[in-house]
């Protein structure tokens, strides 16, 4: 088996690296889609439904 100690050695600089990287932007991009879910739920929660009671029968 094949040990490559990351901290010591420059590929395992690389590979932390980039690992590193592809977490920053996996959190990222979830936390744009969390945004964007919250901000869709408040618009939908102010808009209200018309009810039967404010609609008017031939002008009366």
């Amino acid at each position: 088996m094949l040990y490559i100690p990351l901290a010591a050695h420059p590929i395992g600089w690389i590979i932390l690296g980039c690992g590193g990287y592809l977490l920053y932007q996996n959190g990222k991009k979830k936390g744009h889609e969390e945004a964007s879910a919250a901000r869709n739920t408040a618009v939908q929660t102010t808009v209200k439904p018309q009810e039967d009671s404010q609609k008017t029968d031939g002008g009366e």
